[in-house]
């Protein structure tokens, strides 16, 4: 329901992370993989999740500065935008073959993956830093 509810409340904004040509069938799908991961991380941590809806950028996904980048497929690596907050902890999320199950690859400190060597543009939307999943913890 909470990415449901974010696609919701993101109809009116403009699209800047890479999501524009997608259908809104895909759009909503991204949103609740996006909820789930957060989910998936909090209870890994004992973290209570919020479940929070329109606070991009200024609340973390959740306490205690953490972001969780949850992506489509197994081989994707961690995305770090030009506007996240170098203090705060990224975790990489990934589905496994057989959902709803998911697998926590691992994390970074946001300035560790500032890094000149992860800069790339693969999707033509904007340079952004792509940690590789060999360079989580």
């Amino acid at each position: 329901m909470v990415g449901v509810l974010r696609m919701i409340e993101s109809l009116g904004l403009q699209d800047k992370h890479g999501a524009k040509n997608s259908t809104l069938q895909e759009k909503i799908g991204i949103q609740i993989l996006g909820a789930m991961g957060e989910m998936v991380v909090a209870k890994h941590l004992g973290i209570f999740w919020s479940r929070s809806v329109n606070t991009f950028h200024n609340v973390a996904d959740i306490q205690g500065g953490i972001e969780v980048r949850t992506v489509g497929k197994p081989s994707h690596r961690l995305m770090i935008r030009k506007d996240d907050n170098p203090s705060s902890t990224f975790f990489l999320v990934v589905p496994s073959p057989r959902p709803p199950v998911f697998r926590i690859v691992g994390s970074i400190l946001g300035r560790d993956g500032m890094r000149d060597e992860f800069i790339d543009n693969p999707n033509g939307s904007g340079e952004a830093w792509f940690v590789a999943q060999g360079a989580l913890r």
